[in-house]
């Protein structure tokens, strides 16, 4: 190894002048520390001893597969015997040997200028640099990316919920939106050590993953970080700290704003399903890859229900109203005097879900808006519901139909091999596992 190996048509001061070296390692040195020759010559010898044992291994069950027999197998199958490996010419095998060994001199050798370059810039590197910075397709990563997937989940769920009841909400669920800001702030630093793929090909650099970070959504993760400390901070605040009544309404109005801006975690969500796609689709057949698209819709059309719901107990006890009503000051029955407000927070909760669905099917129920803005979301509510319901149902149609359409496509070709098998006077044994085998090739995804 020599710099006019590696790179031809470069001087060995041109080499020190592009890679900023004070000094050009030896060849010995530069052999150990360049990965890509470390690489290649690795691979070669594997590749070289490789072929050798499978050609030792090929001849030795070539001889004992001459003489196995077929009975278990019908008539009709026609028996065929493996040729001998060690028939084949010697001389032909040592020449394909010596051209793996002499196509792998040649893509060493063309190694393109500029990799060379960067190789010998990176030569300095220190080796901790690289030590921390998780694969993006790794146990961990894809540990770390279903935990963010999980708790992105609950955050979806219980932000609406305390945005709508404020301190009324239980203190389990404080402890829970605690946890969930912690792992939301480690998640930031982890995002800086996790590599990524760019033109097809790792990125593993510290410096190219940070860089590709504060481009795309450092930003957005800081803010919401940053909205959410505010927000436990101004829980702990204690009322008698000596701050006046004023004070106490600005902090609480910005208590609300951050819990709305607590909302924006929905945006995380398309990079979560980003990251659990890293998981390899032939993992599910195409029955469970439909069922759990159509259980993904569903959970969608339960979630939105959910925010709607929280909306509508949000505005009657924080809006404004021009009548003096809200829909929680109607009695529950005419037999009592309590009201929607004076009832437990599970009762409000059920009963607002119940109004969120009447607004997207053709239900009703007796609960009515009694001010202008409850109206006016109602209204809202209603148009939403309309496209929003006949969009969901006609994707979820579809997702039943290809679903149907699968299953009686496997149905029909069990159905013509079972006719086959019982046509040969196939044994049981045998076509029970053929049918096995069928069944498990019909179960896995096709590749993408």
């Amino acid at each position: 190894w020599t710099p006019s190996v590696l790179a031809p048509n470069w001087s060995r001061d041109a080499i020190v002048r592009s890679a900023g070296l004070q000094e050009f390692p030896s060849s010995s040195t530069l052999a150990k520390s360049n990965p890509l020759a470390t690489q290649h010559e690795e691979l070669l010898t594997s590749r070289v001893s490789t072929s050798r044992s499978q050609i030792s291994v090929l001849a030795s069950e070539s001889r004992s597969r001459r003489g196995a027999s077929l009975s278990g197998w019908p008539a009709s199958v026609e028996k065929r015997s493996v040729p001998d490996v060690e028939e084949y010419d010697s001389a032909a095998i040592e020449s394909v040997l010596d051209g793996d060994v002499q196509f792998m001199s040649t893509e060493l050798m063309a190694v393109d200028e500029g990799e060379m370059l960067e190789q010998v810039k990176n030569w300095r590197q220190a080796p901790w640099d690289r030590t921390f910075v998780l694969h993006p397709s790794s146990r961990r990563r894809a540990v770390l990316d279903l935990c963010s997937f999980i708790i992105l989940c609950a955050d979806l769920l219980l932000v609406p919920y305390v945005i709508a009841w404020g301190d009324d909400i239980d203190a389990g669920i404080r402890r829970s939106t605690i946890v969930s800001l912690v792992f939301w702030t480690l998640d930031i630093p982890l995002h800086f050590r996790t590599g990524f793929y760019k033109h097809g090909e790792l990125e593993m650099r510290p410096a190219a993953i940070a860089v590709k970070y504060l481009k795309s959504s450092f930003v957005v993760d800081l803010a919401l970080v940053f909205a959410d400390w505010i927000d436990v901070l101004l829980q702990f605040l204690p009322h008698d700290s000596g701050v006046d009544a004023t004070n106490f309404w600005k902090l609480g109005r910005m208590m609300k704003v951050m819990r709305i801006l607590r909302l924006v975690n929905v945006m995380r969500l398309s990079r979560s399903l980003e990251q659990l796609n890293r998981i390899p689709n032939q993992m599910l057949s195409e029955i469970v890859h439909n069922l759990v698209n159509m259980l993904l819709l569903l959970m969608t059309i339960i979630w939105v229900n959910h925010v709607l719901a929280c909306a509508w107990i949000a505005i009657a006890r924080y809006c404004p109203s021009d009548t003096g009503l809200h829909w929680t000051s109607s009695v529950v029955s005419g037999e009592s005097l309590d009201t929607y407000e004076q009832s437990s927070i599970l009762f409000q909760y059920s009963t607002a879900v119940h109004w969120s669905f009447t607004q997207m099917t053709p239900g009703s129920m007796p609960v009515q808006p009694l001010n202008s803005i409850e109206r006016l979301f109602n209204i809202c509510c209603l148009v939403m519901g309309l496209l929003f319901f006949t969009s969901v149902i006609s994707s979820m149609s579809a997702k039943m139909t290809q679903l149907r359409m699968e299953t009686n496509k496997r149905d029909t070709t069990m159905g013509q091999l079972d006719a086959f098998l019982r046509q040969k006077s196939v044994q049981g044994e045998i076509a029970l596992n053929v049918k096995k085998q069928v069944e498990q090739r019909l179960g896995q995804r096709k590749p993408m």
